[in-house]
């Protein structure tokens, strides 16, 4: 999200509030927790307003869901040392330090040789933005958002939003990467990188694995705890900087303790099966029928079929029955499981319903299934049914959707033996053992 008009001017309306202070400062064993004003204190009729919270939180409220789980296996043992004198706080973890000015409030990351990056004066703020400046984000923009068939009853945007912003320094020379699946150029500085998965094939902006992480030539990197709508400025609204516009918090880490510190990322060694790795084709069935594949290729040259949503018969597209006509002997394939409905994964209900039917499909002899359109997820007037924040759980639909699959496999071929071929992921996602299918043209 841009906020500014050029360096000096904000967009006609926006409204910031910078983190200008820090008015309280707390420490327990992971930490310290401030309190920071967006305005000069004075004298204490100056502290009746706007709060900025370190997280960053604006209110306290009660937690929204889902969250990304950072570390699903044990709970992290903090290794946290913390210091005060009369010029900063400071906090170090393995090898690195942040300290923290309160006047001005200011944040700076270090290694034990030198200055990674940091959150100068005014980097982290609170902007209230007509909702006309916002008609551009992934969201907004989205066929889900805007098409009558999906949302038939769209409702207003607020004439006001509010958005937290952080920005951290990109030093001369300093070149960001990342992001997950990406088909830009593979240097992002200069980009505008929007966290929202979107069915864009291979050769736009749009993605399909969006990961909010990036690392830089500098050798740290940043990762954004947020599963929802992330829109990040490399360089692209201030040149020296990098913007990250949500509710967020940032944990950096020198590349080489990544391994200790991002533990949880790391999926181990996983091998594919040898019949994954092999030579696959995909078929549409209105190129090619079952009953003119030369049985030579099916037994010489190709060991696995991946077929289109053909292999239903048309307009039955959550029958999950092989069309008879076209596959009078369906135990011969492999295929590529798609539907035109969106099954509410957070509802134990439907995920019963969905992994009985391809319970059926495994026992014809099918050996995997791809997790198709995981990124068509509705987030406009939709209700989950444990209550997921729709907004949150858009991209985190698709690492639920293939857990679920994955498990079935999983229950059903051993460990080890699973294989799932995905499209669509996001953080969390690399834990398992996904294959992806796209063709890519970038």
């Amino acid at each position: 999200m841009k906020f500014t008009d050029g360096f000096w001017l904000l967009k006609n309306g926006v409204k910031p509030y910078y983190g200008l202070q820090v008015v309280q400062a707390t420490s327990d064993e992971t930490g310290y927790n401030l309190q920071v004003s967006t305005r000069p204190i004075r004298h204490r009729g100056d502290t009746l307003g706007g709060v900025v919270g370190v997280r960053i939180d604006h209110f306290s409220h009660v937690e929204p869901f889902p969250n990304i789980p950072l570390f699903p296996d044990a709970k992290p043992i903090p290794d946290v040392s913390i210091k005060r004198d009369e010029s900063k706080l400071s906090l170090s973890t393995g090898g690195l330090r942040a300290e923290i000015t309160e006047n001005p409030y200011t944040i700076t990351f270090k290694s034990p040789k030198r200055i990674l990056t940091f959150a100068g004066e005014k980097h982290q703020a609170l902007f209230d933005v007509p909702s006309k400046w916002t008609l551009g984000s992934a969201s907004n923009t989205s066929c889900l958002t805007n098409d009558l068939a999906s949302n038939p009853n769209p409702a207003p945007l607020p004439p006001i939003i509010r958005y937290i912003n952080s920005e951290l320094n990109i030093s001369p020379g300093e070149l960001i990467y990342g992001f997950g699946e990406q088909f830009t150029a593979l240097i992002k500085n200069g980009q505008a990188i929007k966290i929202w998965n979107q069915d864009g094939g291979t050769s736009s902006e749009q993605a399909y694995k969006c990961i909010p992480f990036y690392i830089t030539n500098r050798n740290y990197g940043v990762f954004i705890n947020h599963p929802g709508e992330v829109e990040v400025e490399v360089g692209s609204e201030k040149v020296s900087r990098v913007g990250v516009s949500v509710a967020v918090w940032l944990l950096l880490f020198e590349m080489q303790v990544k391994i200790d510190v991002f533990s949880w990322l790391d999926p181990g060694e996983i091998y594919p099966n040898d019949w994954s790795s092999c030579p696959f084709t995909k078929l549409d069935l209105w190129i090619v029928a079952f009953n003119v594949v030369p049985n030579v290729l099916f037994e010489r040259y190709v060991r696995v079929f991946h077929l289109d949503c053909f292999w239903m018969k048309q307009y039955e597209w959550c029958s999950f029955t092989f069309d008879p006509d076209n596959f009078p002997d369906p135990k011969r394939w492999d295929l590529w499981q798609p539907g035109l409905a969106i099954v509410d994964v957070t509802n134990p209900a439907a995920r019963k319903w969905y992994t009985d039917r391809l319970s059926i499909l495994l026992d014809l002899g099918i050996d995997a299934f791809k997790t198709d359109f995981g990124e068509r997820i509705p987030h406009a007037s939709v209700v989950f049914h444990d209550g997921s924040n729709p907004m949150r759980i858009h991209n985190t639909y698709a690492v639920i959707y293939n857990e679920m699959v994955f498990d079935l496999l999983q229950k059903r071929f051993g460990e080890g033996e699973a294989v799932l071929f995905a499209r669509s992921s996001a953080t969390g996602g690399q834990r398992l053992k996904l294959i992806s299918t796209l063709v890519l043209d970038s």
